[in-house]
């Protein structure tokens, strides 16, 4: 893609980021460059007009990203400080109900690992422990 092609794609995307600017005070910071040499590629107004349709036609709020499935936000979030609905947390990670009150550690011990538990991790090394065991005896017969 040549230069001007380049500079006609950035200054489409900072108009349409623009548009979705909640603050009109702010002073926009948007240098344009004309600068021309003799290594440019001229292109005609009806290329760069197909071009830059051709490439921005779809209006989504978003960009996808290079992997095809990263979606981009094109508006930036609200600066008047609201916190968006889906950002509000409606539960708080940590302890709750009867674990609130556990103050020893053998007490949180049986609150997590019962008797179930135990019995279940017990069963599982010792059939591990047979097993080695059996492939132990296995390789010992065929020496």
């Amino acid at each position: 893609m040549s230069y001007e092609a380049d500079q006609t794609r950035l200054l489409y995307l900072m108009e349409e980021i623009n548009q979705y600017v909640a603050d009109e005070d702010e002073p926009d910071n948007v240098e344009v460059l004309d600068i021309n040499t003799d290594s440019e590629q001229n292109l005609s107004d009806s290329e760069k007009d197909s071009t830059v349709t051709s490439e921005f036609s779809t209006k989504k709020p978003y960009f996808l990203g290079k992997d095809g499935s990263t979606k981009w936000k094109k508006r930036f979030p609200p600066k008047n400080g609201m916190t968006l609905s889906e950002d509000i947390i409606t539960h708080f990670p940590g302890v709750k109900g009867d674990t609130k009150n556990l103050k020893s550690p053998i007490d949180i011990w049986t609150c997590f690992i019962d008797d179930d538990i135990l019995e279940m991790i017990l069963v599982d090394i010792y059939e591990m422990q047979a097993k080695a065991l059996k492939s132990e005896e296995k390789s010992q017969l065929e020496i």
